[in-house]
């Protein structure tokens, strides 16, 4: 073994994937939970590498993207890293978009690795479902163009409790043929909502 040689399987070339490898900025969503309740926080760690063969990224920002199966508000998720919070803004696809790091941008040098883990809210009331987020690295000086993406997957659950119902206590007399009247009228005064779907 020789260190940073690579010899490809027979008809493989994976020369492509090496430089890449090398050369291009890389982020990182960690493992996301599968599965997350409204108004409970849970993390999320986002990474950042801009590998030793990469160039200076002078003006870097970080921008994270919120899409849920319904529209979302400002205020529908809340993400902080220690005191500082992302600000989410509403899209026109009612998507919330949200930037982390200095309006003007942050050097990102080659061998630049770093992690920042946010705790992450969405508030009770939100819609629930699949969420899809999505780290984007950008430079500031040309947001048009991703340099690296990274998109995961959580689902979102509800937490509050079903409403139950009940009708008042019947007493019937036999009537020999089941009572059906009188337990349809019972039945009739019973219901039940859940926030899902």
């Amino acid at each position: 073994f020789l260190p940073g040689f690579y010899m490809d399987l027979p008809g493989i070339d994976t020369t492509a994937a090496q430089e890449k490898a090398i050369h291009d900025p890389a982020v990182d969503l960690g493992v996301l939970p599968a599965n997350v309740f409204q108004a409970y926080s849970f993390p999320i760690t986002a990474s950042l590498l801009n590998p030793w063969g990469g160039e200076l990224i002078d003006t870097a920002q970080l921008v994270i993207t919120v899409d849920a199966p319904a529209a979302l508000a400002a205020s529908d998720v809340t993400a902080t890293s220690g005191a500082d919070a992302i600000p989410f803004d509403v899209t026109s696809s009612d998507d919330l978009v949200g930037a982390w790091g200095p309006p003007a941008g942050f050097p990102v040098e080659p061998g630049y690795n770093v992690s920042t883990t946010f705790d992450v809210t969405i508030a009770e009331g939100a819609p629930i479902g699949d969420y899809t987020i999505t780290l984007e690295l950008i430079d500031v000086d040309d947001p048009a163009t991703v340099l690296a993406s990274e998109t995961g997957t959580i689902t979102v659950n509800d937490n509050t409790a079903p409403s139950i119902t009940c009708p008042a206590n019947l007493t019937v007399e036999c009537d020999g043929s089941g009572n059906a009247d009188d337990l349809a009228g019972f039945l009739a005064g019973a219901s039940a909502t859940d926030n899902c779907s």
